[in-house]
């Protein structure tokens, strides 16, 4: 008897506690499937203005158990004015829809002129249900002094090339050997010349 007694309160301790499990999140105040927004991609990031990003913002959309949700609606939203810029789209609004692995790419990101930090803000909306977040980026300067420095240095070539090419084709003598010097490129105040 003791026996089918205790295998009775047993099993009456085992539907309380399915019970409080399953009515857990309505205890703690939480209803629906516990929308999150995660980011995979696009946070702290440096832009150069006016240049596309390379690495688009991504982000995975779970419950509260931490299940990839697809098929939920995610906008991706820039500054209207200031730092910023305007995600590359067709014209119609921003709203990227998560795959079946819960992931949301949103489209390619132009940089304003305007350096500076700034945010951009994303939205997810799942039956009902909706979470935000903010990621920071930041529009740098261009820098154009490594570029310039590139051409200059194309344009001395091209132009050492030349006059070596045009001052061999006036002679067919080689000139004896003490009188060659090697030959040096000047740029900014140095010089770079053949190995002695």
């Amino acid at each position: 008897m003791n026996f089918i007694l205790h295998r009775l309160k047993l099993r009456m301790l085992t539907g309380v506690v399915c019970s409080l499990v399953m009515l857990q999140p309505a205890f703690a105040g939480q209803t629906g499937v516990g929308l999150t927004i995660l980011v995979l991609k696009g946070d702290r990031v440096q832009n150069v203005v006016s240049q596309e990003v390379a690495r688009p913002i991504a982000v995975r959309i779970v419950d509260r158990t931490g299940r990839p949700l697809p098929s939920v609606n995610v906008q991706f939203s820039a500054p209207d004015s200031g730092p910023g810029g305007a995600f590359v789209t067709d014209g119609g609004p921003l709203v990227v829809v998560t795959d079946r692995d819960g992931v949301a790419v949103a489209p390619p990101f132009r940089p304003n002129s305007t350096p500076g930090p700034y945010e951009i803000g994303i939205q997810a909306s799942y039956r009902g249900e909706v979470s935000k977040v903010t990621v920071s980026q930041s529009n740098m300067a261009k820098k154009g002094s490594s570029k310039k420095i590139l051409l200059i240095s194309a344009a001395l070539g091209g132009a050492a090339a030349a006059a070596f090419v045009a001052k061999g084709k006036g002679d067919s003598t080689p000139p004896p050997p003490s009188a060659t010097t090697p030959p040096t490129i000047s740029f900014l105040g140095g010089s770079v010349g053949a190995p002695q």
